[in-house]
């Protein structure tokens, strides 16, 4: 156990010995590690609206048969996660203008919607918004299309360009297919 903190996270131990550690990056008071213990499996996912929602914000996730497939950020001011979620079902197009919004609403009854609440008010949108690269990296998930900058972007990049021969990840989502093709719940990957 620890006695000195020194700088750049390193620590002498009981033994004396110098040890050098990298402590998990902190968002919002909690490491990843515990915000991902922090889900909340919605009643009824996209099969409803979820006016609870409202006055919260965070990230949500949408699951596939089990597998992370899309996840976001929910911090719209006046409406909350429930406004982004309701994005996905409601008649207008507005959610489903990107390739992972046509095949959420594609499989909106079969998704089982969790999500992770920040909390309320600009502090909360801060969280939530840095929470989403850190958990769209842990999870993968393929449906998600991330901006061209993103260092979880670059990093798959290099993972990708690493693979000789490999056109496409298979851990990614072909979006030369349209959303329309999918049927059953297959998902092409």
């Amino acid at each position: 156990m620890p006695f000195s903190n020194l700088v750049g996270g390193s620590h002498i131990n009981t033994e004396g010995k110098i040890m050098t550690e990298n402590p998990p990056p902190v968002i919002g008071g909690k490491t990843i590690e515990e915000w991902e213990g922090r889900w909340i499996q919605v009643p009824l996912g996209l099969l409803r609206h979820q006016p609870h929602l409202r006055e919260v914000v965070g990230l949500y996730r949408y699951k596939l048969n089990g597998q992370v497939v899309a996840l976001g950020t929910g911090t719209d001011s006046k409406g909350g996660i429930a406004k982004r979620l309701s994005d996905f079902i409601r008649s207008g197009w507005s959610g489903r203008d990107h390739h992972a919004g046509q095949l959420i609403y594609a499989h909106r009854h079969q998704l089982v919607v969790e999500v992770l609440i920040a909390g309320s008010g600009p502090q909360a949108q801060a969280i939530a918004r840095q929470l989403r690269d850190p958990m769209v990296e842990l999870h993968s998930p393929p449906w998600n299309v991330l901006a061209a900058d993103s260092s979880v972007t670059r990093q798959r990049k290099s993972r990708e360009h690493a693979r000789a021969g490999d056109v496409m990840s298979r851990s990614r989502l072909d979006v030369r297919r349209p959303a329309d093709s999918i049927v059953s719940g297959t998902v092409f990957l």
